[in-house]
């Protein structure tokens, strides 16, 4: 009994050793070094990236300017229609009260 409560003991002391170095960062010499090397690269992505969501911007502005002008267009075509049959027969305006 005793050898297994040993055993259970090392292997959870194990357990919490592991635990704790796992949150310590253990970086590498070479790791700024690599990065160094990367940076064009990032800024290549980034700059892809950036245009790419540029010309997005600009077809959706293009196409909201282009639904905004739609729409006033059916809002004009709907008031000249609507006064040429206003014209045409007087009697159906509804009338104010004083």
């Amino acid at each position: 009994m005793q050898a297994l409560a040993r055993r259970l003991r090392h292997d959870f002391d194990a357990l919490i050793e592991r635990i704790a170095l796992a949150g310590e960062p253990h970086f590498s010499k070479a790791a700024p070094e690599e990065f160094l090397e990367h940076i064009p690269e990032i800024l290549i992505d980034h700059l892809e990236s950036l245009s790419k969501a540029l010309a997005a911007l600009g077809i959706d502005l293009v196409d909201g300017l282009l639904r905004v002008a739609d729409g006033i267009e059916q809002v004009l075509a709907l008031r000249i229609s609507g006064s040429r049959s206003a014209a045409a027969t007087p009697d159906t305006q509804p009338k104010l009260l004083d």
